[in-house]
């Protein structure tokens, strides 16, 4: 992994672009890098059903997320929580990716399975986690300005608060590249193989217009009461040999609303990002962040 600073939002944003000089390096072709926002350049590549205190709805109960589980109970978690989707969207006559007898017939063996989640399973997930539900799927964009709008949305409005609501000794934030060529992928990590998903952007128009993907870690499962190892993704891939390509650009916070602004400036807001009303509605409240922190001279 390789860390950049950068002190303004201009800087940030031409370090995002495939055409800016960090990007600028091999054989490129379309579509050939992820990127990730957070507002907190602290934050790791920790999916959501990894997070100690994550609820997960399963079947009559809700599970929290625990340090001291094992990978039996987490893996039972994410199968029983992703089949209680799929079974409610089936009731409720949604379609859902490569549903048929094949994929019916593997979900009454799943206990048998030695490797989480099977591939059937991949867009379901991918589904799933784009609706809500916490998996071990991680989100990203095929666009680095969606990532950075993602970083810069919650952190402009920690700076139009005085950052009291921002958590404590937060300084900077941050958007994560992998560089994702095609012939690389799977990728080995010890057994376990990183994959890169898709979900179907016809049916979502949230996921088509902030360009998404997701990353999979499927895992070899060692013996079920061993405990769950709870490895961000930018750990793992220190062990990936040849070196994979993965970049942390981080900005400081209070250029939030500044990057907030330039985003806007070439289309990428809340009324872009999430299609409908309500996506017009945050777009307009995201002006005010940016235009009060003009009036105060940031």
């Amino acid at each position: 992994m390789t860390e950049e600073s950068f002190l303004t939002a201009t800087e940030f944003l031409d370090a995002l672009s495939p055409l800016g000089q960090l990007l600028s390096f091999g054989r490129r072709r379309p579509n050939e890098f992820l990127f990730r926002g957070h507002s907190d350049a602290r934050f790791r590549l920790l999916p959501s059903a990894y997070r100690p205190g994550t609820k997960i709805p399963v079947r009559g109960d809700v599970l929290e997320v625990a340090d001291t589980w094992t990978v039996s109970q987490q893996i039972g978690a994410e199968c029983e929580s992703l089949m209680q989707f799929f079974w409610y969207a089936d009731g409720a006559g949604l379609s859902l990716p490569g549903d048929g007898p094949g994929l019916r017939s593997k979900l009454e063996d799943l206990s048998l399975t030695h490797r989480w989640p099977i591939k059937d399973l991949f867009a379901v997930m991918a589904l799933a986690q784009n609706h809500g539900l916490p998996t071990r799927l991680l989100d990203w964009s095929r666009s680095g300005k969606v990532a950075a709008y993602f970083a810069a949305k919650e952190a402009a409005q920690w700076c139009n608060n005085g950052l009291t609501a921002a958590p404590p000794g937060v300084e900077r934030l941050s958007v994560w590249i992998l560089h994702t060529p095609a012939d690389r992928f799977p990728i080995n990590i010890d057994n376990d193989s990183l994959i890169a998903v898709t979900a179907p952007r016809s049916s979502n128009r949230n996921l088509h217009a902030q360009q998404g993907a997701f990353t999979l870690l499927q895992q070899w499962l060692p013996k079920r009461q061993l405990p769950f190892e709870r490895v961000p993704l930018d750990a793992l891939l220190d062990r990936v040999k040849p070196p994979f390509k993965c970049f942390h650009c981080t900005l400081p916070i209070f250029e939030a609303p500044a990057l907030l602004h330039l985003l806007a400036l070439d289309g990428v807001c809340a009324s872009s990002l999430f299609p409908g009303y309500g996506g017009v509605v945050d777009a307009m409240k995201e002006e005010n962040l940016w235009i009060s922190n003009q009036l105060e001279g940031g």
